[in-house]
This record gives C-alpha cells, structure tokens and sequence, in this order.
C-alpha cells in the first residue's frame, strides 16, 4: 500500500521522502520543502528504510477538488 502526503508545496523545489516499513509491506511517500531529520531518524532505528531525493517544483501536479 502506498500513501502520498502533499505538504506547503510552493515555488522552492520539493524533497520526496519514502518510508519503506517492512512491518506490513507499505511505503509512505511525503512531499515537503522541509522535512524532519528526526523523523528519519526514528524510522532508520526502528528498522525501515528511508530514501529521500529531490524535483523541481515545476514537475509536481496537486488536484485540488
């Protein structure tokens, strides 16, 4: 399962965060300007997986309905 959280997204590039939880086979992906090192942190100790990369903010499409 995959679920995606859009953040303050605004005119600054974006960073993709992906949490890879082994528990349960799921992937979290998080696009935010900033994000929390601790956050990353608490998921690297308690054994998941974090990948975090980049993209301009001109490749990131948002429908608001």
């Amino acid at each position: 399962m995959v679920k995606k959280n859009i953040e303050k997204l605004g005119e600054r590039d974006v960073f993709q965060v992906f949490y890879l939880k082994r528990k349960n086979e799921t992937v979290e992906i998080s696009e935010v300007q900033e994000f929390n090192v601790q956050e990353v942190r608490r998921h690297l100790e308690s054994g998941e997986s974090v990948f975090i990369t980049s993209k301009p903010c001109s490749q990131i499409k948002v429908n608001i309905n």
